[in-house]
């Protein structure tokens, strides 16, 4: 049996098998004659092929016309400084009495600042004024050790209150005594979660932790091998 597809309506002969099992061209019988617009249509293929056959490596330029578009002209708006209500706010005060007089001052301050009492040009003065300084920072820190005493006080006034009937206070422990362990474990906890044991070392010569560590960093000699 021949295999002829009946679809087949552009060739006008086909091959076939026949019974002897030989091909042989036989004319196909679905086979319709081209018309004028077939052959229209193959020649513009034809054409068609032939052109991108020989299309440039580039590609061909768009050379229609393209409509021209409208430039958008936006109008740039002049900068205005935020501050600016400030700074007239005070180029009014500096041209005013007050700010005339402020600027003054602040100049005079400026040349001549010194502790004490402020800008003094003379010389007996100027010690006078140290001498006042130092006499009041001196009563100053009176002042804030006066109140640190104060602080600490009432701290374990309270502390001692708290722990009357604690084992230590009944075994016969004395108040100082028991205060000072209290603010040194405090102290130990404070610089163990901070990382700076060495610091607590330092301010505790004769604690167990400046012993160990004092042990550790020491250099071994020759009689720690006997």
């Amino acid at each position: 049996m021949s295999r002829q597809s009946k679809t087949n309506t552009t060739d006008e002969f086909i091959i076939k098998t026949n019974k002897r099992g030989r091909k042989i061209k036989v004319r196909n019988p679905n086979y319709r004659p081209p018309t004028a617009k077939d052959k229209d249509d193959a020649r513009k293929e034809s054409e068609l092929a032939g052109v991108l056959k020989n299309k440039p490596k580039g590609g061909y330029k768009d050379t229609s016309p393209k409509p021209k578009k409208e430039k958008i002209k936006v109008k740039k708006k002049d900068y205005e400084n935020p501050d600016k209500a400030d700074l007239e706010a005070e180029k009014v005060f500096r041209t005013s009495s007050s700010g005339e007089v402020a600027k003054e001052r602040h100049d005079k301050i400026a040349k001549s600042q010194i502790k004490g009492e402020g800008p003094v040009t003379d010389r007996k003065k100027y010690g006078e004024t140290l001498k006042k300084h130092a006499k009041k920072e001196a009563e100053v820190k009176a002042e804030w050790a006066a109140a640190k005493a104060k602080k600490e006080a009432e701290a374990k006034a309270k502390w001692l209150k708290k722990t009357r009937n604690s084992p230590a206070a009944r075994a016969g422990i004395g108040n100082d005594k028991r205060y000072n362990l209290h603010k040194k474990n405090k102290d130990f906890q404070a610089h163990k979660k901070a990382g700076t044991l060495d610091k607590f070392a330092k301010k505790y010569p004769d604690s167990q932790t400046a012993k160990r560590r004092k042990k550790r960093l020491r250099i071994p000699s020759p009689m720690d091998m006997d």
